[in-house]
């Protein structure tokens, strides 16, 4: 599992060799927003999925994530069992 900023996924994926990152499994990215660039490279190049999650830091480090069951481009998925959640108007 690989754990990391858009930025420095972003990074690893222009100078990194296809066979650098094969035992991956899980690639998650959090603290800004993951660019369609990003997730394509890593498809194209290594064959991997990044799912996104997302949390501020007053919270937590992440409330919700994309999963393999329910992962959306551009979201950051479902929030994390546990989380207690209010939409106040």
């Amino acid at each position: 599992m690989l754990l990391g900023p858009p930025t420095f996924l972003h990074g690893y994926a222009k100078v990194a060799n296809y066979y650098d990152f094969y035992s991956l499994r899980f690639v998650l990215a959090g603290g800004e927003k993951l660019k369609e660039e990003v997730r394509q490279i890593w498809q194209e190049k290594f064959g991997i999925r990044i799912f996104e999650g997302y949390g501020t830091t007053e919270t937590a480090p992440v409330l919700s994530l994309n999963t393999p069951l329910f992962n959306k481009a551009g979201t950051v998925g479902r929030f994390l069992p546990g989380i207690e959640w209010q939409l106040t108007l």
